[in-house]
């Protein structure tokens, strides 16, 4: 898509950040900035990314002719499919001009949470208060940075068609700072603005140094206040004089402004930071601090309580005295107890990179924009074997849901299964064959050539071999241009596969040359087996299974005598239950923990007599609690420590072990499908059918997780971090659109 970017001016602010970072991660649209007035400081940064960039000239706070006619023409000639406008007046002008240059997709981009005369001017109030007027004729959604943000607008008067897309941050490592506790620093990074209110900060430090507590502590700590930002320096006479008539220039140091690149200078030359704002959006400096693993003190302003949670601490704004204690309570902290101070500054560093990172911005951001852009004029039929239970049913959901860009329809060989009610509900048109399983069907297939003859799709997407073979025969013959396979198993040998499987699969390799336009593949060992079978290489692509990573959330658990491990799986040989029991006793005679196992899947009850067959021994079946099939993964996950994946083949991509260390937890699996690249080097990984290795993988895990907490919950965290940056659902829909359009 091609997305321009209307803003009021380049220069520092928490909108600009968060544009450039956009501008750097997001490959999937071309993208273009105008700037209403110059190129700021941040023009030259965009520019050194290949982003085209025009200027309009206005004056601050002032609107021109020329510049307006200048925009219009940019519009026209460019012929945006989106245009991104950030903040007030860029949203008012942006908006209008874009609407009278006949562009219906408009997004609006707010910012502020509160305003009043002394934080914006009056200009910016009016404004404001015209957007809220115009909310319901020009944008067609709009993005705001906070959910306080979200709800100060709609007392505004804006329009119900707020979503919230909090800002996002790479990931990075926490500064790992081994200082001497006989010094701590304060800092605060902010411009020199009313909204920020320096005022409060230093009277509260003028009140936390009058305080008995202060002078027992800088007894044996030295104290100070590194203060830095836009216009905080010894060059501003009216901060200057503040500090000066309250006798705290023993206390403070003014360090000036700071560039992007040399931020982490700052956040290394200081323990806590602190945020004394009257009025917040999302505190860009809140979640950049707590990402370097410094720990935060922050005015309830905003969104800073939901960002800082229950890493640092939160104070009523305006308030000196409780802000003042907080600074206590910090130094308590830092001096009585350093291994909590520790592990509040990991905290902070791990609550950003799993719940703020840049691609849960640039997901929701593709997934708004997208969602205005349909064109349901280019028509996707998907054909499938059937709708129930499987990998293939669950990606072709996720699909069919999170694309918005074209029209679906669903073409089943035989019922709707468990996704009719879901499918439905999605809006998604269903067309039954109405054949019967593993049975050719005459009246069927003639039914198919009927449809694709009358319908005409643009792409046939075809799901596993069956519907490959049948589907791409009648697309082809109808001339369908543009015929995508899906082809999921790992192994195609009788021990698997049904014979009816083999024969289809090997005439599929047959006809891979001259039916299909490509070959989509969820796995590398996928890929491999089929190349091996006969498939033609080069026409087979790799789309890893993608994943809602805002639904896996990360909770910290609590911390038991009892080791709890998991096994989701449905009953197939495939899994091998046989190999977890066995791997199981041996780990019995291994550990003096205790532990229990949590079984759930399709089958995985108290009625399977073969299930219950095999987990009989003595030394397991009091520890084994059977959850049968269970619709809420979530819960499932919650209450388990380690997953275990004891498969003995036939895995492309399994879904399970990604799922698992999305919600953070850890994995063991057999090296099956794509496991090893899954886990890569944050869980272990087993030879099939080898139960004392297995039982040797959880025995180790098992004392990891008894032993060295730290260890384990950073395996924790890594799990879910490697899932949720490499696995997101948007990446998923994103290299299926470029596929179908290429």
């Amino acid at each position: 898509m091609k997305i321009i970017h209307i803003i009021s001016g380049l220069g520092p602010g928490g909108a600009q950040v968060v544009l450039k970072r956009i501008l750097e991660a997001d490959n999937s649209n071309s993208h273009t900035v105008i700037s209403m007035m110059d190129k700021g400081i941040y023009g030259e940064k965009i520019q050194n990314l290949n982003v085209p960039i025009y200027e309009l000239g206005f004056p601050k706070g002032k609107i021109k002719l020329k510049g307006l006619i200048k925009l219009y023409k940019i519009l026209k000639k460019e012929k945006p499919d989106v245009v991104q406008t950030w903040m007030y007046h860029a949203d008012l002008v942006g908006g209008i001009v874009a609407r009278l240059a006949g562009i219906k997709n408009i997004f609006w981009n707010l910012r502020n949470s509160s305003f009043t005369i002394k934080t914006q001017s009056l200009n910016t109030m009016i404004v404001a208060k015209l957007c809220a007027l115009l909310s319901k004729i020009i944008p067609k959604k709009i993005i705001i940075n906070s959910y306080e943000g979200k709800n100060f607008h709609y007392q505004l008067g804006y329009q119900s068609k707020m979503y919230v897309i909090n800002n996002g941050y790479t990931n990075k490592d926490y500064i790992d700072k081994k200082k001497s506790l006989s010094t701590f620093s304060f800092g605060m990074l902010a411009r020199w603005d009313p909204q920020k209110d320096y005022n409060n900060l230093l009277s509260s430090i003028a009140y936390f140094k009058s305080l008995d507590e202060f002078k027992e502590i800088s007894k044996k700590i030295k104290v100070n206040f590194v203060l830095a930002g836009h216009r905080i320096n010894e060059d501003n006479s009216k901060l200057r004089k503040i500090i000066n008539d309250l006798k705290i220039n023993d206390l403070v140091k003014l360090v000036g402004d700071y560039n992007e690149e040399d931020i982490d200078d700052f956040y290394k030359s200081i323990d806590a930071h602190v945020l004394s704002s009257r009025s917040e959006g999302f505190p860009n400096v809140i979640a950049e601090s707590m990402r370097a693993g410094v720990p935060n003190i922050s005015t309830k302003v905003g969104d800073a309580e939901k960002i800082i949670n229950d890493t640092g601490w939160i104070v009523e704004p305006r308030n000196k005295i409780k802000l003042a204690n907080a600074f206590i309570e910090a130094l308590e902290m830092y001096k009585n107890n350093e291994s909590e101070w520790e592990k509040l500054k990991i905290k902070s560093n791990k609550r950003i990179n799993l719940e703020y990172n840049i691609s849960k911005m640039i997901d929701s951001f593709n997934q708004l924009w997208n969602s205005s852009n349909k064109n349901k004029g280019f028509k996707i039929f998907h054909i499938i074997s059937g709708l129930g239970s499987g990998g293939a049913q669950t990606i072709l959901a996720r699909l069919v849901k999170n694309e918005k860009k074209f029209s679906h329809t669903i073409i089943s060989f035989i019922d709707f299964g468990d996704y009719e009610k879901f499918f439905k509900k999605e809006g998604i048109k269903l067309i039954k064959l109405n054949m019967k399983k593993g049975k050719f069907s005459l009246k069927g297939f003639l039914t198919l050539c009927k449809i694709i003859k009358e319908e005409r799709p643009d792409i046939i997407q075809t799901w596993m071999y069956h519907a490959d073979f049948l589907g791409g025969l009648v697309g082809r013959f109808y001339k369908i241009e543009k015929i995508f396979w899906n082809i999921r198993n790992s192994n195609l040998k009788r021990e698997w596969a049904s014979i009816s499987t083999i024969v289809i699969s090997r005439i599929c390799a047959y006809l891979s040359n001259s039916i299909p336009t490509k070959i989509i593949s969820c796995s590398k060992k996928s890929k491999d087996v089929h190349i091996e079978f006969g498939y033609k290489e080069e026409k087979i692509s790799i789309i890893n299974n993608g994943y809602d990573t805002s639904q896996m959330i990360f909770k910290n658990k609590n911390r038991d005598k009892i080791f709890k491990i998991g096994m989701l799986a449905r009953w197939d040989p495939q899994k091998d239950y046989l190999n977890l029991a066995k791997s199981l006793i041996h780990f019995n005679k291994l550990t003096k923990r205790k532990w229990i196992v949590y079984l759930a899947g399709d089958k995985i009850d108290k009625n399977n007599k073969k299930l219950l067959e095999i987990f009989e021994h003595k030394e397991l079946k009091n520890n084994i609690i059977y959850d049968g099939m269970i619709s809420d993964i979530a819960s499932f996950f919650d209450k388990i420590d380690l997953h275990i994946l004891s498969s003995a083949g036939n895995e492309g991509f399994p879904n399970v072990v990604a799922e698992a260390m999305g919600f953070g937890v850890p994995c063991i699996s057999t090296d099956v499908g794509d496991s090893k690249y899954i886990i890569d080097k944050y869980g272990w990984l087993v030879p099939v059918k080898s139960p004392k290795e297995l039982a040797n993988k959880i025995n180790l895990a098992s004392e990891e997780y008894f032993l060295n907490e730290s260890e384990w919950e950073n395996r924790r965290f890594n799990s879910r971090n490697h899932v949720t940056s490499k696995f997101t659902l948007n990446n998923m829909v994103k290299k299926y659109i470029n596929i179908w359009e290429s």
